[in-house]
């Protein structure tokens, strides 16, 4: 008893303070409950917000669909050219890899095939609308040249996995099984 009682002494007060603070506090950050979690997050933020980390060589830059960008190019969904045209101003810049938290469900609504069937259009500008690429081909293209777009899509059959399918084939579009679900990812070819 004597000699905890001198190594206590030796080893300080403040030590052995500090050691059963890192000892209680370590398994509650392991445990991370939501509270702390939430108190964490919300410091990051400030921290962010009070010294925003500057752009080095090779930072993760999200690009978004902002109030800004819809006050810009309009209410979305946007035609698939002006994508097409971000995939390829991207690709431009360096990105290593361009992702989509984005599904492009179904054909394009302001395709110049669509536009053909306007009224009051002459002929030769109807031939001269259905003759241009659709817009969902020059979004495939623009993937295709860029070689860092990827996309994910789940589906759980039916209709839809037979859209993909399609696309699949139209598109060259990778088609994988992970984790036992079905998903499109494009890897342009």
């Amino acid at each position: 008893m004597a000699t905890l009682a001198r190594w206590a002494r030796s080893f300080g007060l403040t030590r052995a303070i500090c050691i059963l603070l890192l000892l209680a506090l370590v398994p509650l950050r392991i445990a991370n409950p939501p509270p702390l979690e939430e108190i964490r997050l919300r410091t990051f933020d400030l921290y962010q917000t009070l010294r925003p980390r500057e752009a080095g060589l090779r930072p993760v830059v999200i690009v978004d669909i902002d109030e800004a960008s819809l006050k810009e190019i309009g209410q979305w969904p946007w035609p698939r050219t002006i994508v097409a045209d971000r995939i390829t101003r991207l690709a431009e810049l360096g990105a290593v890899a361009i992702g989509f938290d984005v599904i492009f469900a179904e054909p394009d609504r302001m395709s110049p095939s669509i536009a053909a069937h306007f009224r009051n259009l002459d002929d030769n500008i109807r031939d001269k609308l259905r003759n241009l690429p659709s817009n969902d081909e020059v979004l495939a293209q623009a993937i295709r040249r860029a070689r860092q777009a990827q996309s994910g899509v789940q589906t759980r059959g039916g209709p839809e996995r037979r859209q993909i399918h399609a696309a699949q084939r139209r598109h060259r579009i990778e088609y994988r099984t992970v984790r036992g679900r079905q998903y499109g990812i494009g890897f342009p070819l």
